[in-house]
């Protein structure tokens, strides 16, 4: 069962889109004061759209020759549309009626007018059977969204008017009306008189009434009160033979009532805010507002009061939804599936702050060598997307050449937590995921990866705030990306991994920057300090030349440590002198494995950690580019019997793999007749002899990859 407070980030944050759109920006600040944002709300337009599953409706909407802006109205046109043949009284565009899809309310000069108008919102008979009485139509400010008619209070106005009404009126009937009327409030539109520029001066606005008397209504008068001086206001024929002095008289009355409770509104509300006032002071002192360290979480998460805000709901995606006025705005771009696990139903507890100068200029020094660099198109654009084509559901899709290192470290440990997982038994039928079961364990293969970076003591991920958090100068290049970093940090791997699961449409989408969010992300959880211990030399980089990935960076996805070699332990040089250099490899014995075709060549040695791992996945190395292959059978890396004869299951992202390619690796062969040098060998054979000397590999009627 999804958590309330999840529906409630959602709900908030499609009214934020609203008002953004609507370029409310007051309006917005205020509410992110009086409702501050948390973990679960979503900033991004597209990825709010897929998150309702109203995708089809904004395309549809696109379509339109005046199509709507924001979401919130998108919704409520289909919802009215679907319900139209049933509910007489929503108006079309062939209606008379104001047209309120401009997002303007239609204009009037006064409240009340004395002739004898049918009121557009009520239907022509009543569930009694009997005709609908002619009535004033009667302008008032228009309803806010989830505003509710079934306040307790609204007794009160209307036991006061009707008392009014019989003073001055003649006995009259009332026409009835169905129970769910008085639920909903008035069934046809209401027509604000407050036009963009009433709203934004917050004036009060004036209501003539008959041309001989003024009364002001206050803009703060609540939409279910207005709703039923309408719905009461609406008498049967008898009504409409009153004199006219009765009837403005008893309007009159009416606005009174108004007033009166609109004073009394306005002065609860002042009374809540100081005591809102009050205790946010209180909170302040008790906090440390010059730092970013985050405060302990409560024990529940559930929010008892909008003003109990924490730090990080003050860093935490502060970005006006809707700046783009493209009302596609990528909502037709292939985005991953967003999961909500069950575990969004416990508390997450972690430490946010948003990342500061000295921490980005560190961060790309450590990656480019300079701060003055920056990723390009290829990375910024490499998302962990998965592949639509039949068996390869797994997969991960590379758009262009540059973070195949990433990618397929990252493949093999969403393939370890797809294959070996905990309750899985691996299967051909493994192999076709859907599409939520891809997106856990992308989560899963990922929660590794920063847990393992982080000594699997801590953890952090990074993401995008929306906004920039620091003023860079001319040391530092911006990139729109790393300046709107929040940090967030964890320290028990199930807060992580939940953490993971709720915003992997962050690092999925097949355009957006998730590869760089993971390379941020690893890189804090290992630490800038101990990266560089890692490395053979400290002024060494993790970016290679033409935006290629180095063996430091894939030893870090793939061990936690940024080594620069692939063999065993530490190997000491002697110069001959009294300095020897030494050159470091892998410490212990891997989770994911590694081939390499430069061992092929001799120019480097694969050691055992790497060979035999822990699970049957390796990572190839092969010309400069990084693939996976895989094993079913678990038993492989522990068993030599199995190893006599087995399957391998090869997966490239930049290929366009467009079929599943299965190898028969044979060790059973004595003396085999293997290819010659001057033959043409395809790569990946070679590096599965590194492993399997001597083996003979069946591609098994798919194209031998040269």
């Amino acid at each position: 069962m999804i958590q309330n407070e999840y529906v409630e980030s959602v709900s908030a944050s499609l009214v934020r889109e609203y008002l953004s759109r609507k370029s409310l920006k007051a309006t917005l600040q205020s509410m992110d004061k009086e409702l501050p944002r948390n973990d679960y709300s979503i900033s991004n337009r597209s990825q709010l759209a897929k998150e309702i599953h109203i995708n089809n409706l904004m395309k549809k909407n696109k379509e339109q020759e005046e199509p709507l802006r924001s979401m919130i109205e998108i919704i409520t046109k289909y919802f009215l549309e679907k319900h139209n043949s049933k509910n007489t009284t929503v108006p079309t565009q062939s209606s008379s009626s104001a047209s309120l899809s401009g997002g303007n309310a239609s204009k009037t000069s006064a409240l009340y007018d004395q002739s004898e108008l049918a009121f557009s919102g009520l239907p022509p008979e009543d569930v009694s059977g009997r005709k609908a009485a002619k009535a004033t139509v009667i302008h008032m400010p228009a309803q806010r969204p989830g505003s509710r008619f079934d306040n307790e209070d609204d007794n009160k106005p209307r036991q006061s008017f009707h008392q009014n009404r019989s003073r001055t009126e003649a006995p009259a009937q009332a026409t009835s009306r169905p129970s769910s009327s008085r639920r909903r409030g008035m069934s046809g539109p209401i027509t604000s008189n407050l036009d963009d520029r009433s709203r934004k001066n917050k004036k009060k606005t004036s209501a003539n009434i008959s041309g001989n008397s003024s009364l002001t209504f206050d803009n703060d008068i609540t939409s279910e009160y207005s709703t039923h001086i309408v719905d009461d206001y609406l008498t049967d024929k008898k009504d409409n033979k009153t004199d006219t002095k009765s009837s403005t008289d008893s309007f009159q009355d009416l606005l009174i009532a108004a007033n009166s409770r609109s004073s009394k509104l306005k002065e609860k509300k002042k009374n809540e805010k100081d005591s809102k006032k009050d205790e946010n002071q209180d909170l302040r002192k008790s906090r440390d507002l010059d730092g970013y360290s985050m405060p302990e979480r409560p024990q529940s998460r559930r929010r008892k009061s909008s003003t109990k805000m924490t730090e990080k709901s003050t860093t935490l995606g502060d970005v006006e939804l809707g700046d783009v006025d493209d009302l596609d705005d990528g909502i037709t771009e292939e985005v991953g599936p967003k999961t909500m696990p069950s575990g969004l139903q416990s508390k997450i507890n972690f430490s946010s702050k948003p990342i500061t100068l000295n921490q980005a200029m560190e961060l790309k020094n450590l990656i480019f060598g300079t701060s003055q660099s920056a990723f390009n198109d290829e990375w910024y654009k490499q998302g962990f997307g998965f592949s639509n084509a039949a068996r390869l559901e797994y997969g991960i899709v590379q758009q262009k050449g540059g973070p195949c290192g990433i990618l397929a470290s990252v493949q093999a440990c969403m393939l370890q937590q797809l294959l070996f997982g905990e309750r899985r038994h691996a299967s051909s039928a493994s192999l076709q995921p859907l599409p939520t079961e891809r997106s856990q364990c992308l989560a899963g293969g990922l929660a590794d990866i920063f847990w393992r970076a982080g000594s699997r003591k801590s953890a952090t991920v990074c993401l995008s705030s929306g906004r920039t958090v620091f003023t860079s100068g001319g040391r530092y290049k911006t990139d729109n990306l790393t300046e709107t970093l929040n940090l967030n940090t964890f320290s028990m791997y199930e807060d992580l991994s939940n953490f993971l699961k709720a915003n992997i449409g962050a690092f999925e989408g097949q355009n957006s920057p998730g590869v760089i969010l993971s390379l941020y992300s690893v890189i804090f959880s290992r630490t800038v300090d101990k990266i560089i211990v890692d490395m053979d030399e400290p002024t060494n980089k993790l970016m290679g030349a033409h935006g290629y990935c180095t063996q430091e960076m894939v030893n870090l996805y793939l061990t936690g440590e940024a080594v620069s070699n692939v063999f065993n332990d530490i190997m000491e040089l002697d110069s001959g002198g009294t300095d020897s250099m030494l050159l470091k490899g892998l410490s212990r014995r891997s989770d994911i494995g590694l081939v390499s075709l430069f061992e092929h060549y001799k120019s480097c040695e694969v050691g055992r950690y790497y060979k035999t791992p822990k699970y049957p996945i390796w990572v190839v190395c092969s010309e400069s580019h990084f693939s996976v292959l895989f094993c079913l059978k678990k038993e492989l890396i522990s068993d030599w019997r199995v190893e006599r004869r087995f399957d391998l299951y090869y997966y490239d992202g930049l290929a366009r793999q467009d079929e599943e390619i299965r190898l028969t690796v044979d060790t059973t062969q004595v003396n085999p007749e293997l290819p010659s040098e001057d033959d043409l060998i395809p790569p990946l054979e070679l590096c599965i002899r590194t492993k399997w000397p001597g083996a003979v590999v069946n591609w098994n009627g798919s194209e031998p990859i040269l």
